[in-house]
């Protein structure tokens, strides 16, 4: 057998050195990738209570209609009990604001 470090010239004995390597070199590999699906299975990503709460409101809102029933319905109720009350100044701002789109 040829010690480490010299150099061999029989083909018999340099290809059994390479078998040997390339032995190694996969169970390398073999070693590397199983280390590298073990990192990859502990890592994990932890959500602060803020961003959970802004992603819930996100959600929430994509799926709304835009309309506040709620506030509907209190107009609906006040109108047929006939409490329903606009302040005249308000009336009158936007009465001169949508005159002013018009123009």
């Amino acid at each position: 057998m040829t010690p480490i470090g010299s150099v061999s010239s029989n083909p018999e004995t340099t290809a059994q050195a390479g078998q040997a390597g390339g032995t190694s070199a996969a169970s390398a590999k073999t070693s590397a990738a199983s280390a590298q699906q073990a990192t990859a299975s502990a890592e994990a990503v932890t959500v602060s209570s803020d961003a959970s709460t802004t992603a819930q409101l996100l959600s929430a809102a994509r799926s709304a209609d835009g309309i506040d029933q709620q506030a509907v319905q209190t107009l609906k109720a006040q109108i047929q009990s006939g409490t329903y009350n606009i302040p005249p100044d308000k009336l009158a701002t936007s009465i001169a604001t949508a005159l002013n789109g018009i123009s």
